[in-house]
């Protein structure tokens, strides 16, 4: 099960237990006051109640958590979304990660559910991320447009992950942008994403980073180079990309120096990323390292 879905189970939990503690608490109280009698003053017997209705309630909505938890784990579109993060984390964006992502991609098409949309996402960017690194930029176009606009801006969505999905749709969408070169429509999905960049920024680094990147591409679609390598600073120096040692960073820095003409420069940033991918031999960090070579060589 995801984070967004845990997380809305857990706000679900929350609820529950208000709700049963004042539904039991009022039963009790109307118990005691009519079949009892009351012996002493209401504000003491609904203190009183009020212990015993506390941890009966937190005790069910924790059976009813773990319930729904169980449920989820067996939503076959879940189990896909699931499956998918494995395979990438294990062998990046392979053969299988595609299959795995348009089963669940159309999964969702067929039967639509709210409680689904978090898996759909996921899905559906990820598919998107895979395509520009296999450069089929028009197949990642098209697995954008499959997002609803509407729901992926609710409320509901935004809690589930605190913007996250939001910021990543537009960090894609500008990114294939900059591939296609398609500078119409990068300003006008700039002049949707700038309000949620703004107030999404700050959330957590994670964000941040997806921030970053996200101008960084749109200057770089617009050809300019000196405000996109403010970008490329910012996502290099971000703490979580220091603590966790990214490629990225160095490669958006390395492409800035080639655009730059410093091409000294853009080796050494080159060399920086080679000794993480090297060091760290995750398949994704290798493919995003292999994506920007090719890049390069066909400048």
């Amino acid at each position: 099960m995801g984070k967004k879905e845990t997380r809305l189970a857990f706000a679900k939990t929350i609820g529950l237990i208000v709700i049963m503690f004042y539904v039991i608490t009022w039963v009790l109280l109307l118990f005691i006051s009519r079949v009892m009698g009351s012996t002493g003053s209401l504000g003491r017997e609904i203190g009183i109640i009020s212990l015993v209705a506390l941890p009966i309630s937190i005790v069910a909505a924790i059976i009813t958590f773990n319930i729904m938890m169980a449920h989820e784990r067996k939503n076959p579109l879940s189990i896909l979304e699931v499956s998918a993060k494995k395979e990438m984390r294990e062998n990046g964006f392979s053969d299988r990660f595609f299959q795995l992502t348009t089963e669940g991609i159309n999964l969702y098409r067929r039967e639509p559910s709210d409680s689904a949309i978090g898996y759909f996402l996921q899905l559906v960017v990820g598919g998107a991320i895979g395509y520009i690194y296999r450069e089929d930029y028009q197949k990642a176009l098209e697995l954008i447009n499959l997002i609803d606009n509407k729901a992926l801006r609710s409320e509901t969505v935004s809690f589930l992950d605190g913007g996250y999905s939001l910021i990543l749709y537009f960090d894609t969408q500008i990114n294939v942008c900059y591939r296609l070169q398609d500078r119409a429509r990068v300003e006008r999905v700039m002049e949707d994403a700038k309000p949620y960049l703004e107030r999404f920024r700050g959330k957590n680094e994670m964000i941040n980073l997806c921030i970053e990147e996200t101008y960084y591409y749109y200057y770089l679609t617009l050809q300019d180079v000196d405000s996109a390598k403010k970008y490329a600073e910012a996502m290099l120096s971000n703490p979580l990309n220091v603590k966790e040692r990214f490629p990225d960073g160095y490669m958006a820095m390395a492409r800035i120096c080639r655009l730059s003409g410093d091409l000294n420069k853009e080796t050494e940033y080159i060399n920086e990323a080679k000794q993480i991918v090297d060091e760290k031999k995750i398949p994704l960090f290798q493919q995003s390292f292999d994506f920007y070579m090719r890049e390069r060589t066909k400048a």
